[in-house]
């Protein structure tokens, strides 16, 4: 996998008890890096009589490496799930 923006979401609440927030995005070449990921997916998959089908999956990424270099100064880790569909055609 290889990172080319960075994006960074934090919220605390100060002393006094008010709420704030901070949204962060950057695009530059600085924070391109790449990691080792493991990934697992569970789905179901249908083919109907003439060959067509359909198939949906579930996906969980954990990356194994962080991305700390002398360029990027903060260590990330990346990690997700979601969902994934599609059409398919058997063939032969």
């Amino acid at each position: 996998m290889i990172f080319s923006q960075f994006y960074q979401k934090t919220a605390w609440t100060t002393a006094l008890g008010s709420k704030k927030d901070e949204k962060l995005k950057e695009k530059n070449t600085e924070y391109a890096a790449s990691g080792l990921q493991v990934f697992g997916q569970v789905g179901l998959q249908w083919i109907g009589n003439k060959g067509w089908g359909g198939i949906i999956k579930m996906v969980y990424r954990n990356q194994l490496t962080n991305t700390f270099s002398k360029y990027n100064e903060s260590i990330h880790h990346a990690y997700g799930w979601g969902f994934g569909f599609g059409i398919t055609k058997k063939l032969g």
